[in-house]
């Protein structure tokens, strides 16, 4: 899965809906705020994404892009319950 909804140098938006969960949005926001060389993170529990203004010059681009695309960090690949992940799910999605 795909979670960034848009890159730039130095910027990524990440948009995942087990982000809409308060606990894990604090559990990932907790575990990005230990990685150096990431300078402020804007978290929208309400949307389900979280902005990273990081130094591209000590992280590159693209290795920031796999490391949400891999799941890190690892908050961010933790499963999400089938009842909570449908409740999470907008509601055209819902069956």
């Amino acid at each position: 899965m795909n979670r960034i909804a848009s890159s730039t140098p130095g910027r990524v938006r990440i948009r995942d809906l087990a982000l809409r969960n308060p606990s894990r949005m604090e559990r990932v926001e907790s575990a990005l705020d230990r990685i150096d060389g990431i300078h402020d993170i804007v978290p929208n529990a309400a949307a389900g994404s979280i902005v990273l203004h990081y130094d591209a010059t000590a992280i590159e681009p693209r290795r920031a892009e796999l490391m949400v695309d891999r799941g890190e960090p690892a908050p961010l690949a933790e499963p999400v319950h089938p009842a909570i992940a449908s409740h999470l799910a907008p509601a055209t999605a819902r069956t």
